[in-house]
């Protein structure tokens, strides 16, 4: 039979000279057969090389158009990761100076602050703007209700109505020593009547003298203040 030129690949008889420079001719890798496997699908080594060409991302960097799975495994070393979005969360310890966009005063959300927003909250910050209790070494009166901020800053007020047959008005105890302010001002005075002396005494009481019987519901009120 004829012997057919090199790389005829038709239905014409192979001679054994065909056959015999076929064995020893280099195939190409369009000659050579390749088995389609997950997203590759050329059959000859040639087009599956051109295929995943087109499918991985090249060392020096890329644009990826579906997700990567990391699974159980970290993404190190010292470069940086940019993105628009992140889902999920975010593990471990932010070691570097990682910045942030700054929110709009007030935003109120789940959103990162960064130190500038801080800060600017702090400055414009109001006490309508403060729940709980601030401690007086903060500025605050360490206590939520308006008696309990004067017992921690050292304010008792309190107040006395006369019977008709009274001069000497003493306290409970309140817990003062000497170094309390104490001042009185009447309130109701139906007759001439005014308090002579005002003593702090040993057991933290206060006792208010008058020089006459105070009327039947005439009144005086006090404020202690710790000057200490």
């Amino acid at each position: 039979a004829t012997t057919q030129a090199p790389a005829n690949n038709s239905t014409k008889i192979a001679t054994t000279a065909y056959a015999d420079a076929a064995s020893t001719d280099d195939q190409t890798a369009a000659e050579v057969v390749s088995t389609a496997t997950g997203a590759i699908v050329a059959t000859d080594v040639q087009s599956a090389i051109a295929e995943l060409e087109t499918k991985k991302l090249a060392l020096a960097g890329g644009t990826m158009t579906g997700d990567i799975d990391m699974g159980t495994k970290n993404i190190s070393n010292s470069g940086s990761v940019t993105a628009t979005t992140f889902n999920g969360d975010l593990n471990g310890t932010i070691n570097t100076l990682t910045t942030a966009t700054t929110q709009a005063p007030a935003n109120n959300s789940t959103k990162i602050a960064t130190t500038a927003y801080v800060d600017s909250e702090i400055a414009a910050g109001t006490a309508t703007n403060v729940s709980g209790t601030v401690a007086i070494a903060n500025g605050g009166t360490g206590a939520t209700t308006a008696s309990a901020a004067r017992n921690n800053l050292g304010i008792i007020r309190g107040k006395f109505v006369g019977d008709g047959s009274t001069q000497s008005f003493t306290t409970g105890t309140l817990g003062i020593d000497i170094n309390y302010f104490v001042n009185t001002y009447i309130s109701k005075r139906t007759s001439a009547w005014n308090i002579t002396s005002i003593t702090i005494n040993a057991d933290g009481t206060i006792t208010f003298i008058t020089d006459f019987n105070v009327p039947n519901n005439d009144q005086f009120n006090f404020i202690a203040i710790d000057t200490d």
